[in-house]
């Protein structure tokens, strides 16, 4: 096992000052996929006396060589001409604050600092990239985890100690929101049309699979990436996956089991059974598929859901948000009813609770009496429909895309729930990447971003990403997670420089930045024989 970092570049880009707009209801945007939009922002800015224009943000990467999107920039100096390079560019980041301070926030507008390389076009960098190498004949292994439950979401450092594990980057992306649990659930949050809970700025539950030990604790969104370790294939494997899981009663029904160990009603992601799309910016045709697609971030409801929790999740399931109070059903080790109750109670070890909402609370009701024993069985397969489970399994899927297929750069954005080209790729992000060499070998990688100073990086597009696996010698890669997320804990240090935005948190004294996460992938000894 080996440590490696690798450091290029210099820093030649500017700070500028990316205005947060209103577009589809979406509060905060700082990016519009068409000209026109943002435009109308730029025209609605100027009548608040605020100088701004729309900016492209990176080169397609198709033959059209069109922007993926446009931004929405504060003009620091209106008497240069708009093709002058210093026209939306402030010489340092205090002056973008101040610009942020004093001319948008007097004008009840809000924006925030940004580096410009983050806007993915040329760049001379820094880059600062680290590279654990894990051999197939290691005495440590990769393994999947979460911190003291599920529910509540914990610093890299803290679910690396709590597995006793060497070393940990970050897991797959999580569920935004508030905290869904133990109850009390917090209430007032605001709703969707159709009463549904927003879940915005959490970073929780895991979003997709999450297998560990062969048990599972998150179903997959269905046919995106994972990192499939000890499955049916081998020590390691990068794969499309899906995930299917029935329950059967005494009486001989059975329904679908929607989701495990997530807050019922919210199918935050979507690609799993029943999932309706909730939010106005993705394309509504996506609603004739049954099941709908994985949709990276995607808002998607199920009014009509049945989730498994398991003990694992924490010390009790989530009250259900809104009219319908939901209903649940408690189940011994051996899939026996022991119980029933409005949603919302204990999980005692050992224990599991089914909850249901709608149709699929109507089903408890009738089929999952106190004393009847339900059946279980579920089935983890890959897109050709071969069965990858296996009773050591931990899987994760990836908070972005497949990078590395076969030896080549496949960034397979439309298959992970991502539109075929948006500015999620382009754009210049911390990421945290793994690779499976030709040789077995495992590759942890972090590219730190969004710190142009000394030793610092600027993050990288999906396809430097890409480009950096293949570089690396890796035959398979999947993007685990990027932003704030990125981190890397080796024995109980912080080896890389999380950074939630831009320029912060920098200088002496202010402290590194950990971020709560949802899981992590952890190197831990393998067991004895």
């Amino acid at each position: 096992m080996t440590y490696t970092t690798y450091t290029q570049g210099y820093a030649s880009d500017r700070w500028t000052v990316d205005v947060h707009i209103t577009v589809d209801n979406e509060a905060g945007a700082t990016l519009v996929q068409d000209l026109s939009t943002a435009t109308d922002e730029v025209n609605l800015l100027a009548g608040k006396n605020i100088v701004a224009i729309p900016v492209p943000i990176g080169p397609q990467p198709d033959p059209t060589g069109k922007p993926v999107a446009y931004a929405v920039r504060l003009v620091t100096n209106p008497g240069l001409k708009s093709t002058d390079p210093d026209y939306v560019k402030f010489a340092a980041l205090a002056d973008a604050q101040n610009a942020v301070k004093n001319i948008l926030k007097p004008n009840a507008v809000d924006g925030e600092p940004l580096y410009t390389a983050q806007d993915g076009n040329p760049s001379t960098g820094p880059w600062n990239v680290r590279v654990v190498t894990i051999d197939p004949t290691s005495p440590y292994a990769l393994r999947v985890t979460h911190g003291q439950d599920i529910a509540t979401p914990e610093p890299l450092r803290k679910q690396v100690a709590l597995s006793g594990a060497l070393l940990g980057v970050n897991g797959s992306d999580a569920t935004p929101g508030v905290a869904v649990g133990p109850p009390p659930v917090p209430p007032n949050l605001p709703k969707t049309a159709n009463g549904v809970p927003v879940l915005e700025g959490y970073t929780g539950v895991p979003e997709g699979l999450d297998v560990e030990g062969g048990v599972t604790m998150n179903a997959a969104n269905d046919h995106r990436t994972a990192l499939l370790l000890n499955g049916a294939n081998g020590p390691a494997q990068i794969t499309e996956v899906s995930t299917t899981y029935t329950l059967s009663s005494s009486d001989k029904s059975s329904t679908t089991v929607n989701g495990i160990d997530r807050l019922a009603g919210n199918v935050y992601g979507c690609g799993q059974p029943g999932a309706i799309i909730d939010d106005s910016r993705l394309n509504p045709t996506q609603a004739a598929q049954d099941p709908i697609q994985a949709v990276h971030h995607g808002q998607c409801h199920n009014p009509n859901d049945l989730v498994l929790f398991r003990p694992e999740w924490g010390s009790a399931t989530p009250k259900v948000v809104g009219a319908d109070p939901g209903y649940e059903v408690v189940l011994n080790n051996n899939w026996v009813v022991t119980g029933s109750r409005v949603a919302g109670g204990p999980i005692a070890p050992g224990q599991r609770v089914l909850q249901g909402i709608g149709t699929g609370a109507d089903w408890l009701r009738q089929h999952a009496p106190v004393g009847a024993t339900l059946i279980a069985t579920g089935s983890l397969t890959d897109d050709g429909g071969k069965s990858v489970a296996a009773p050591a399994l931990d899987a994760i899927a990836g908070g972005g895309p497949g990078l590395v297929r076969g030896g080549n750069i496949d960034v397979s954005m439309v298959k992970n729930g991502f539109p075929a080209h948006s500015n999620v790729d382009v754009e210049r992000q911390p990421r945290t990447v793994v690779g499976i060499g030709a040789a077995g070998q495992i590759e942890l990688v972090t590219i730190d971003g969004r710190n142009p100073y000394p030793g610092g990086s600027v993050g990288v597009t999906m396809g430097e990403a890409a480009a950096v696996m293949k570089w690396l010698g890796a035959t398979d890669a999947v993007e685990m997670g990027y932003g704030g997320d990125t981190a890397m804990i080796i024995n109980d240090s912080l080896y890389n420089t999380p950074m939630n935005f831009w320029g912060a948190p920098v200088g002496p004294g202010i402290p590194n930045y950990e971020r709560a996460l949802g899981n992590a992938l952890v190197l831990v000894h393998k067991p004895g024989p």
